[in-house]
């Protein structure tokens, strides 16, 4: 279930669901200014470079100056509409790149849905992130946080490719996988757990002094629909594939 839908493509899920009623939680889209789409700017020192056209890729760039300790992140915070509507699975989407060459995975790009009780665990909070850096040769390094720190998963060719990650809990029972360019990369992940009040789904980058430029071009949160909508939205889906045809 896992990938029936939310792996086909993102373009298609944006087109697809509104039918359903199935609007996202919150969206950033191409070279849009995040600030006007629901999210706030948390931490200082922004260096932005803004909206950019990335050889034809609608983008929102922006640099972070590297001061030590200081999160640079576009927040969301969940209400509790919000948290009802996600607690019976969800799916956060990324699609980035990370522009600079041998970029440390100090937090200098995150996913982040943090603090958020899920069925299996409602009385305490988790943290699923997933955190982005580059090698020496300009290729997509990603990692996952859980218990043990920050394990690399995968490794993704190419400086000057967007890459498209997802987080999927598809029941809400707190057991995740994580999908980069269609292409399970993990499973089985329980995030760890997170301390504190606030529910919140964000991307920017964590505490960190590395210095680069991160070109977004989607960060999305979306529920899981029942399944007997899953089940007609899929029919829609394959019904669209014939007419292509």
């Amino acid at each position: 279930m896992k990938r029936i839908l939310w792996t086909l493509t993102v373009g298609l899920l944006v087109a697809v669901t509104p039918a359903f009623g199935l609007d996202p939680i919150v969206t950033h889209l191409d070279d849009n200014n995040p600030a006007t789409e629901g999210f706030s700017a948390g931490g200082l020192g922004w260096t932005v470079v803004g909206p950019i056209d990335d050889g034809g890729t609608l983008a929102w760039s922006y640099t972070q100056p590297g001061i030590v300790g200081e999160e640079r992140q576009y927040r969301y915070d969940l209400d509790a509409a919000d948290q009802t509507a996600i607690a019976g699975g969800w799916v956060a989407t990324a699609r980035l790149r990370v522009v600079d060459r041998d970029v440390p995975l100090g937090g200098i790009a995150l996913i982040d849905l943090f603090n958020f009780a899920n069925a299996a665990t409602p009385t305490s909070n988790h943290r699923y992130q997933v955190r982005f850096g580059s090698d020496a040769d300009g290729n997509m390094v990603v990692a996952r946080f859980d218990d043990t720190g920050f394990p690399i998963i995968a490794t993704l060719p190419g400086d000057s490719i967007y890459h498209t990650i997802q987080m999927i809990d598809d029941n809400g029972d707190g057991i995740a996988s994580i999908f980069a360019d269609d292409v399970l990369i993990s499973s089985d992940w329980a995030g760890t757990f997170a301390g504190g009040e606030r529910n919140q789904f964000k991307f920017g980058s964590g505490s960190a002094d590395d210095v680069a430029q991160i070109n977004w071009t989607i960060a999305r949160l979306d529920p899981i629909p029942e399944p007997t909508t899953l089940s007609l939205l899929a029919m829609s889906v394959l019904m669209v594939g014939r007419r292509r045809r």
